[in-house]
């Protein structure tokens, strides 16, 4: 299964580039949490950190399928 990830503000910067497809055996389902954990492992992330997922543009989403953009972003907050 291949995903596209795209990563924004402090993500990005980690990744050190605004997206990358994911190729992924053998699972038959994946969803956000199993992404996350994933990204979180490639880049040395603290996995506590939260962040916003959005699949095909939509946060309530939660499963994900072949071809799905998945966009990243950090929690921004304001002051």
């Amino acid at each position: 299964m291949q995903i596209k990830i795209r990563y924004f503000a402090g993500l990005k910067e980690i990744a050190k580039k605004g997206e990358e497809i994911l190729s992924i055996k053998d699972k038959e389902m994946i969803d956000t949490e199993f992404i996350k954990r994933k990204i979180c492992n490639m880049y040395g992330i603290d996995d506590k950190r939260i962040f916003n997922i959005a699949i095909n543009g939509s946060l309530g989403e939660k499963e994900i399928r072949e071809g799905d953009i998945v966009s990243i972003h950090p929690i921004y907050r304001g002051g």
